[in-house]
């Protein structure tokens, strides 16, 4: 087993060409292959003071924004099914699946099925699905398998990618 200090500095032979070196923690430079175990992240993230609303009410007739800081880059989701959030490899059979790879999110720490979002009882709930770096809610990090409410305005930070949920009436 390699432990974490040493993933970047012991070199490989990339499973997906051959090409070698292979580091761990950086995609191989022939074909993009990033090794699907996310690292330890040597640092927590930055938290910033929380400002809840009272809206903890998520009804039937509202959908979910996800605003990702510091780009801004906005997903709008009915949220119909559960969730999950992550570097999506594979797809979950049970629920919908959006693929954070696009904003950095292997430099974030996030792992490939790092937590999940669902409609229940009235509220949202957010789960961490026993993610490498953790997953926090409103600066306070989760346990692997908690069910937490989450509220309109909170922010949720994956490894240290950060993104506040908004709720949103539709029509």
């Amino acid at each position: 087993m390699v432990h974490n200090s040493e993933r970047s500095t012991r070199p490989m032979t990339c499973p997906r060409c051959g090409t070698e070196p292979f580091y761990l923690d950086a995609p191989c430079s022939t074909c993009g292959y990033i090794d699907p175990q996310s690292t330890q992240m040597k640092r927590p993230p930055l938290t910033l003071p929380y400002q809840p609303t009272s809206l903890i009410v998520f009804g039937d007739e509202m959908t979910i924004i996800l605003q990702f800081l510091p780009s801004g880059v906005c997903f709008t989701l009915p949220l119909q099914k559960p969730l999950v959030l992550g570097r999506i490899t594979s797809e979950p059979t049970d629920a919908e699946a959006l693929n954070l790879s696009t904003l950095n999110a292997y430099r974030h720490g996030v792992s490939n099925w790092h937590c999940r979002l669902e409609r229940r009882d009235q509220r949202l709930i957010v789960t961490d699905l026993n993610s490498t770096n953790g997953t926090y809610l409103n600066g306070e990090r989760i346990a692997s398998g908690e069910a937490c409410v989450v509220q309109d305005g909170a922010e949720l930070i994956l490894g240290t990618l950060r993104l506040t949920v908004f709720f949103r009436t539709v029509g």
